[in-house]
């Protein structure tokens, strides 16, 4: 009977899963037509008519690109659901991929604020799926410099202990009440001090995952009104196995970049 339950259990769960990839792949595709007619439809409005249209153009990128947000999300979600998301562990320069993410994902946005970007110890190589640490680490900034309008910029920085590698994403903006912090990570959750920002509920939730299937651990501490710390750990190889990453000489160990938000949790 156990058994009979179990297998049932499976079958809707992968039912769900191909509902919710079916579902996810045919938003896409209206989406992606919505978006290049309307790069279409500005250029031939600035061409008659000038700039008067922009706002109300502005406002349909804007939400198409959260509906796609969306979409990804719940789409990667279902992949985890059924347990299809398999790393594929590669060496990493992690000071190299936190440097290009925030330079270019978070640049040229007109928040006029600046990350800072701090590097302790000795930088090494590390082995984990690229494509996960990278997302991980976006969320986490992405959600710094959307809870924290005004304040003083979010700041990263990476140390390098023996056997694993420490990333602390800290902001200084509105922190999480004491009373959400224990369902932050659980999806479509929301504190109740983000109601005026937009997010789906799923960005720390999927970061968990994607934490986990690097063999890391993902954390924080937090009391609202004084901003947000989030600890990402990933373990590293003895320092004897991999020898120490030599970093160009017109790097710095700590570097401003232009950033802004553009997605949430």
């Amino acid at each position: 009977e156990t058994r009979r339950a179990l297998a049932r259990e499976r079958e809707l769960n992968e039912l769900k899963s191909h509902f919710v990839s079916v579902a996810s792949h045919q938003f896409r595709t209206p989406l992606t037509v919505i978006q290049s007619n309307m790069q279409l439809l500005r250029s031939q409005i600035r061409k008659k008519q000038g700039p008067a249209y922009d706002k109300l153009l502005d406002r349909v990128e804007k939400e198409t690109r959260r509906l796609t947000t969306l979409m990804n999300d719940v789409l990667i979600m279902g992949r985890l659901d059924a347990n299809r998301l398999k790393p594929h562990r590669e060496t990493v320069d992690a000071v190299a991929v936190v440097q290009s993410l925030v330079q270019e994902q978070f640049a040229g946005e007109t928040d006029g604020r600046q990350a800072l970007l701090q590097v302790e110890g000795v930088p090494r190589s590390l082995e984990v799926d690229p494509k996960l640490f990278e997302h991980t680490l976006s969320n986490l900034l992405s959600n710094a410099f959307k809870y924290s309008p005004g304040a003083q910029a979010p700041v990263v920085t990476l140390i390098f202990h023996p056997h694993k590698l420490e990333v602390q994403v800290r902001d200084f903006g509105i922190g999480i009440p004491e009373e959400d912090q224990a369902h932050l990570f659980q999806s479509f959750f929301r504190a109740r001090n983000t109601r005026a920002f937009q997010g789906t509920g799923l960005g720390l939730a999927i970061a968990l995952e994607f934490t986990k299937l690097n063999d890391g651990s993902l954390f924080f501490v937090s009391k609202e009104g004084e901003g947000a710390t989030f600890f990402l750990e990933l373990p590293l190889p003895s320092p004897k196995e991999v020898p120490p990453f030599v970093p160009n000489p017109q790097d710095e160990s700590v570097q401003k970049v232009s950033a802004q938000q553009e997605r949430g949790e």
